[in-house]
C-alpha cells in the first residue's frame, strides 16, 4: 500500500514537473519583482499626496493638530458628562 502510495506521488510531481519543463521561472520572478516595486511606488506617490493635503488643510503641525482634536473631543464628552449628571440630580 505504502508503495501505491509513493508511486501516486511520483506520477504527480512528474505531471507537475512537465507543465514546468518550458516555464521561464528567472523572468516571471523578475516580472513579479517589478510589479512589487511599481506598487510601492504608488504607496509613496499616495503618501506624498496624502502629505500634501494635510499641510493644506491641517495648519502647523500634523500632531498638534490631532493632539488639540483629541483634547476637544475629550472635553466635550466631559461637559456632556457633566450636563447630564446634573440633569439627573435636578
Amino acid at each position: 500500500m505504502h508503495d501505491h502510495i509513493d508511486n501516486y506521488r511520483y506520477e504527480v510531481y512528474g505531471r507537475l514537473i512537465a507543465e514546468f519543463k518550458d516555464f521561464d521561472f528567472v523572468s516571471e520572478l523578475t516580472h513579479i519583482g517589478k510589479m512589487i516595486e511599481s506598487q510601492h511606488e504608488r504607496i509613496q506617490e499616495s503618501q506624498n499626496q496624502l502629505d500634501i493635503i494635510n499641510r493644506e488643510f491641517l495648519p502647523g503641525d500634523i500632531e498638534s493638530v490631532y493632539r488639540e482634536r483629541a483634547l476637544t473631543a475629550m472635553n466635550d464628552s466631559t461637559i456632556d458628562l457633566i450636563e447630564w449628571k446634573r440633569s439627573e440630580v435636578k
